[in-house]
């Protein structure tokens, strides 16, 4: 079932799956799909959005084959802003298990990160440093699941162990209430554990050829109901296949599962890790569980969240609530008069009072356009008979003159009870013998009978009157809250000099003057129907809301001024009897010192102190801190010496100092020598890992950041960048850290960084220079062994990526991008602009006499391995790194020298450079690349072209080797997609063998026709024939040109007819079993024409059954079921198409 749309801030929990199987068994549990939402052009994340156990859910998916910690870190980073009241998270999939001798993991039950004393619940394993004799130690934590899931899990735990509650069941329960997703989430039969030394035999992922004697012997369950696990995660960025490395790695952490996203999203958002178990991380992993793992562990986080108690809104609570009794009725009327706020504000307590638990899961709730129902005609006519039959009474209607206004007012109300009420209360205004000659002079339709209403106030009256009415209808419209009777005459400067009630008197005389159009309602000044002022919006362009909350603005400001005039008697100025109410209400939490010191008027906050000195707004900001934030520097005087706390913090952790040096207009020396020798820390961090002596530095204020230094700063002081968490209150987002010792390195994303890093990683040379002149020290290390060199080189940090100006760039070098406005003309020179910076920088680094550029940090980069080398200046910051003393011929912890990231970036002046020095274009790198092989695979010709000059003799052999993994250099070029057949054309004449095999049996040849690019190039597949590759090579798992080709959808049919004259064998079969026609409908790659291809070929057999026993048709229909990434080109329908294809082959229309 599918609702209205919701607005982004309903949303409170984000539901987050790394794959469309996981996507796909949240989305089938949500009780109600809506609608979907518009996205800020930074959120590239596509949503599935619904409600789920009373709570509004967001579903994103990772994008498709794009997995591991930094790819879920940057759908977490980019759906925050989108969602911005989200609670907290749901990381919820598959993972494997780790079986021992204290949790009897099987396959598909459910493991659920819980913290211990030592871990947030979720442990990056590979994370950390490499230390003495390579020794691996893990650094940094993650911060664990919020209260609030915690306290739902020990309910949940609680639950479990009470009779006659299974959880267990939720799974098996659902299956049996919904037969359509038993094929496709149904329970699998096998659940084999191996021996961790035992190694699969064959490379078939069903181990149906394994020797089950090597099978762990396990004690048979009760029932095949699932167990729920709460325990240590592990996460990391890469797949656990190996059973000897798991049980290591479980020994060390005691964790009980492996997966990939965690580590990318605990930091990001308050998170929960629930997984079903699919696999036990070993070489006989398989996908067979995956789908049933991906539902337990959606059922339990459905289960989990019903737990979860709802946060309510200061609100009435859910008045009238008969828990188990009778059926209640809702029937809300006039919706379409509600503002959006307050239609905001009724559907959250609606919400709010159906998502009890005791009520039942489908709760009907109709929402009827009573307009089409017959019923309303015969209400409408009894309207009219009741209003006639008074009207008649009170002005002697005879009948005649009562048996034509009912028959008028029946034809020209067209259904509309608003207009029948408007026009009897204009028939009020007449005699009998003018009534139906009035009647029949009003419009038909609501806005042509306002303006007929407009018209007769301005009829007769003098200009000033007009303009009276006028605003009053503007103020009535467009004001923020409804206007008292005492409030309209204040905003329309009626009778100033009269008392109280002949004002109140006069002003209720204009509001008669418009007709009905705004009437009294209950003390105050109302539009008659809402569809006035979209009456007013549309026709009347002298009334509109700009110019009505100008003129109430004024009064506003004219009233709290008036109020702050030293020696104001305040009783004057009782909200219910003046305009003071309405101001209040426009500003909560803004006093009169507040304006008073924003403006820097200081008569004015003379008069509010000693009382007002340390009132708060909504922001948490003293006067002193509005004060600075404006500049006011003789209010902040006035202020300090008041007494005014300099040490009080704001919403966002900021003191007076954060908020004068944030502004960068702010300049004041004075000042800010005057706060610190007040007392004002310097050293205090904020939600944005900022003290003011960075802010200062970011603004390259040089004269600002004198006095600090001057005044006895430590230039040398080391923040820790924190992760900071917003809380809102009352509307109002405020910033908190736990500063508890147990809690204090889990929330830190990055520590011992100084301001000289600051200064290097924001390219400021001037600042830089500034800072080293007072002893900053260049070889200061952060925590992850950074240096400042570090940092101007690479640009960026290395700790994680909480969102603040360490990460964010607001004030580097780079941040001169935004001022280009046309590309064409202004690009090249700002860029250029920025490149001298970065230089500069780094000669200023390098000036010190101190500075050691021999230092790696935790990763084994000096500084040069941090040269962004695909920029045209890392040849000359080479340079300056060498004539210091710089190694380049020095491994990185990657095993990499400069010669390998240079040639990976295709620099060739730096190549040359190194080439020429000595360097060895062979050496292997920690993957067995050289220098060579990456300027191969990124499509470097000119590089590998001079390379294979310069290097002739040392090449000689290597044109026809083969490296560890059977690869030769054409497979190497073949695999990447930079693949050209300039370069293929170029290896072969050097000697590569077309036909050589790879360690699964593909050749250069294989590996084209398997690839995207087949698509995109067909060149390169004429060419290696031409050059001698056999067109009819086969794998080792017997597939061959055909079996490959059938991945591409749509692919040409043409390219196939080469192999067909060689002698291809389309009726061949893989070592699974599968025919073409089977690779066909796997890939959803039937097309009409392909159809007819294999038909004319007489290999079309949408029949024929594989080792597993399925056919063609089978595999085609599962294919329909299967979840694409909107955004994903082409592939919406790809299933569902090929489907038909091959369903209705027979059928003429598809024939």
């Amino acid at each position: 079932m599918t609702s209205p749309t919701l607005t982004h801030h309903d949303y409170t929990v984000a539901w987050i799956c790394a794959s469309p199987i996981e996507m796909a068994a949240a989305k089938t549990l949500l009780d109600e799909i809506h609608n979907p939402l518009s996205q800020l052009p930074t959120d590239g994340n596509t949503y599935t959005l619904g409600s789920m156990s009373g709570k509004n859910v967001v579903i994103p998916c990772l994008p498709c084959g794009v997995y591991g910690i930094a790819s879920a870190a940057s759908v977490v980073t980019q759906m925050r802003p989108t969602f911005p009241s989200l609670r907290f998270g749901l990381m919820v999939g598959i993972g494997g298990g780790v079986p021992n001798g204290s949790a009897d993991i099987r396959l598909g039950d459910v493991v659920v990160s819980v913290p211990n004393e030592t871990s947030g619940g979720v442990v990056q394993y590979d994370y950390g440093k490499t230390c003495l004799k390579g020794s691996f130690q893990r650094t940094g934590s993650l911060n664990k699941p919020p209260q609030i899931l915690l306290t739902a899990l020990s309910q949940m735990r609680c639950d479990t162990m009470l009779p006659n509650t299974q959880i267990g069941r939720i799974p098996s329960d659902y299956l049996q209430s919904n037969q359509t997703m038993q094929g496709r989430f149904a329970r699998p039969a096998n659940d084999w554990l191996f021996h961790s030394s035992y190694d699969p035999q064959s490379s078939s992922k069903e181990c149906s050829s394994c020797d089950k004697n090597q099978l762990v012997q396990r004690a048979p369950r009760a029932n095949d109901e699932p167990h729920i696990h709460y325990g240590l995660i592990a996460s990391g960025n890469q797949v656990m296949k190996d059973a000897r490395t798991r049980d290591a790695i479980a020994r060390e952490l005691n964790v009980l599962c492996f997966e990939m996203e965690a580590a990318g999203i605990m930091d990001q958002l308050p998170c929960l890790v629930i997984r079903g178990i699919c696999d036990y991380c070993d070489s006989h992993k398989s996908d067979e569980w995956q789908q049933y793992a991906a539902l337990t562990a959606a059922a339990y986080s459905k289960a989990l969240l019903s737990i979860v108690p709802l946060v309510r809104d200061n609100i009435a609570q859910d008045q009238g609530r008969v828990p188990g009794g009778p059926e209640v009725y809702c029937i809300i009327d006039a919706l379409d008069e509600c503002e959006s706020d307050s239609q905001e504000t009724l559907l959250r307590q609606i919400d709010q009072s159906f998502n009890n638990p005791r009520t039942n899961d489908s709760v009907p709730f109709k929402s009827m356009d009573l307009g089409s129902y017959r019923e309303i005609t015969n209400d409408l006519r009894a309207m009219i008979r009741n209003r006639v039959e008074d009207l008649a009474w009170r002005k002697k209607y005879p009948k005649s003159v009562i048996k034509e206004v009912s028959q008028i007012l029946e034809e020209k109300a067209a259904g509309t009870f608003l207009w029948v009420g408007v026009a009897c209360g204009e028939l009020a205004r007449v005699q009998s013998r003018n009534a139906v000659k009035a009647l029949q002079a009003l419009p038909r339709g609501l806005h042509s009978l306002y303006q007929k209403l407009l018209n007769a106030a301005f009829k007769g009256e003098d200009e000033n009157d007009r303009r009276v009415i006028k605003e009053m209808l503007g103020f009535v419209a467009f004001a923020r809250r409804p206007l008292t009777l005492m409030e309209m005459a204040e905003a329309c400067r009626l009778y100033l000099d009269k008392d109280m009630d002949s004002r109140l008197q006069f002003t209720r005389e204009f509001i008669d003057l418009c007709r009905l159009l705004i009437v009294i309602d209950n003390g105050y000044v109302r539009l008659l129907h809402s569809s006035v002022q979209d009456f007013l919006i549309l026709e009347i362009r002298e009334i509109n809301a700009m110019k009505a909350n100008h003129v109430l603005s004024c009064r506003c400001i004219e009233t709290i001024l008036q109020k702050c005039q030293p020696g104001i008697d305040e009783s004057e100025f009782d909200p219910e009897k003046g305009f003071m109410g309405y101001s209040e209400a426009l500003g909560p939490g803004l006093a009169p010192i507040h304006v008073a010191a924003h403006w820097g008027i200081l008569p004015l906050i003379s008069s509010q102190l000693p009382a007002s000195l340390e009132n708060k707004d909504f922001r948490g900001q003293s006067p002193l801190l509005i004060a600075a934030q404006t500049v006011q520097i003789e209010a902040m005087h006035l202020l300090v010496e008041s007494g005014s706390c300099v040490d009080s913090l704001n919403s966002y952790h900021e003191n007076v100092l954060h908020v004068a040096c944030q502004n960068s207009q702010y300049n004041n020396c004075a000042m800010t020598k005057f706060l610190l020798d007040r007392g004002t820390s310097p050293y205090v961090c904020d939600k944005d890992n900022m003290t003011p002596f960075l802010y200062a530095v970011g603004h390259q204020k040089e004269t600002l950041a004198r006095v600090f230094l001057q005044n006895g700063f430590d230039v040398n002081f080391r923040i820790q960048r924190r992760c900071w968490t917003g809380q809102m209150v009352n509307s109002i987002i405020s910033y908190e850290m736990d500063e508890s010792p147990e809690q204090y390195s889990k929330v830190s994303v990055g520590s011992g960084l100084t301001a000289l890093h600051f200064s290097a990683l924001n390219g400021s040379a001037k600042m830089t220079a500034l800072l080293l002149q007072y002893g900053a020290d260049p070889n200061a290390r952060s925590d992850t062994g950074d240096t400042p060199l570090h940092l101007a080189i690479r640009r960026t940090l290395l700790e994680h990526k909480y969102d603040d100006p360490w990460i964010s760039g607001v004030y580097a070098a780079e941040s001169l991008r935004g001022l280009i406005t046309d590309h064409e003309s202004e690009a090249h020179e700002i860029y250029e602009s920025i490149d001298r910076y970065r230089e500069r920088i780094v000669e200023t680094l390098l000036s010190s006499d101190t500075v050691d550029v021999n230092l790696a940090n935790d990763q084994g980069d000096y500084p040069q391995h941090a040269i962004p080398f695909e920029k045209d200046y890392a040849s000359s910051i080479l340079c300056k790194l060498v004539a210091k003393g710089g190694d380049s011929s020095r491994l990185n912890g990657a095993d990499q020298s400069c010669l390998h990231l240079a040639s990976k970036a295709g620099n060739l002046e730096v190549v040359r450079k190194l080439v020429d020095g000595g360097h060895d274009i062979m050496l292997p790198d920690v993957d067995g690349l050289s220098p060579f092989h990456h300027a191969l695979c990124g499509g470097y010709s000119e590089v590998v072209r001079f390379m294979s000059t310069a290097c002739e003799s040392l090449l000689s052999k290597t044109w026809r080797s083969l490296d560890h993994f059977s690869n030769n250099l054409l497979h190497h070029h073949v695999a990447s997609i930079y693949c050209s057949t300039g370069m293929i054309d170029f290896l072969v004449q050097r000697g590569c063998n077309v036909n050589d095999t790879d360690r699964e049996g593909n050749s250069a040849l294989s590996l084209y026709m398997g690839s995207f690019r087949l698509h995109i190039d067909r060149e390169t597949f004429h060419l290696l024939p031409d050059k001698g590759a056999d067109p009819l090579c086969v794998n080792d798992q017997k597939e061959n040109p055909a079996h490959l080709f059938m991945h591409h959808r749509g692919a040409d049919i043409e390219i196939l007819q080469l192999p067909l004259k060689c002698g291809l064998d389309l009726a061949a079969r893989d070592h699974e079993g599968k025919t073409v026609m089977h690779h066909c409908a796997i890939h959803g790659a039937f097309t009409h024409e392909l159809v007819e291809f294999l038909r004319v070929n007489g290999v079309l057999d949408p029949y024929a059954r594989d080792f597993r026993n399925k056919t063609p048709l089978d595999y085609a229909e599962e294919q329909t079921r299967r979840i694409w990434p909107q955004d994903y080109p082409g592939c919406d329908d790809r299933g569902d198409k090929s489907f038909i294809c091959l369903k209705y082959l027979n059928h003429p229309c598809v024939a």
